[in-house]
């Protein structure tokens, strides 16, 4: 079994359970003492897209990793800003940065090429960690 196929019986698991059935739920994975840990898993078709918000603080560490069994990306938009500041499309499906600026930065999923096109449903698991910076 593949760590994706894992990733998704864990969400599949949290979904039963009704702690992640849908996009707009999102359930903290632990105390707000340790940061902030969240696991988003959903399916998306051909050309949809799905926003997820995390709450951010300048000087904070964002790490996002996806996992898909599709063409599928992320990009992070920071707060009030109209261009992504990553493209997953073009960077990935790994990012990780200090942030500038307090606020929502926004996650958001989307397909591409023949599996947007062609209406293609994925699934994906999204992970986002915010780290805060270390005391001195």
């Amino acid at each position: 079994m593949t760590a994706f196929h894992r990733c998704l019986g864990a969400a599949a698991l949290v979904a039963a359970l009704g702690l992640a059935g849908c996009a707009s739920r999102i359930a903290p994975l632990g105390p707000p003492k340790q940061g902030y840990h969240q696991h988003y898993s959903n399916s998306l078709a051909g050309n949809s897209t799905i926003e997820f918000a995390v709450p951010g603080k300048a000087g904070q560490t964002l790490t996002v990793t996806m996992m898909t069994d599709a063409n599928m990306f992320f990009d992070v938009i920071a707060p009030g800003m109209a261009q992504p500041l990553f493209v997953g499309g073009a960077e990935g499906r790994e990012f990780s940065a200090v942030l500038y600026i307090d606020g929502a930065y926004t996650l958001r999923i989307y397909m591409l090429g023949v599996d947007a096109e062609s209406g293609k449903t994925g699934n994906f698991v999204l992970e986002a960690i915010l780290t805060d910076p270390p005391l001195m």
